[in-house]
């Protein structure tokens, strides 16, 4: 379901933006951490379908192999979990950046 995964990051992403515009009158700053590949089991048990004897057997193989790529370059949780609290503390929300 990674369709599913990344219909709800951009309407996340998108209801973050729209929560920064109407609160920009306020004191309310809104920021949006992008984050990268974070270790985890999150899908340890996660079955793959990698397509073969159908039309998206290419598109399943090249993001299977993409997915192993940024698994390998996964950072600890506890590393991360510790960056994003020293962003969180260090004061105004940083702008938005596109990736």
């Amino acid at each position: 379901m990674v369709g599913l995964y990344c219909a709800s990051k951009a309407a996340l992403e998108t209801f973050s933006m729209a929560m920064r515009m109407e609160l920009r009158p306020t004191a309310v700053k809104v920021a949006i951490v992008g984050m990268g590949a974070v270790e985890s089991d999150l899908d340890r048990n996660r079955v793959v379908d990698d397509g073969k004897g159908s039309c998206y057997e290419v598109l399943a193989s090249r993001m299977i192999a993409r997915t192993r790529a940024m698994r390998d370059r996964a950072l600890p949780a506890v590393e991360v979990a510790r960056g994003r609290a020293g962003d969180a503390r260090s004061g105004p929300a940083l702008p938005h950046l596109c990736r």
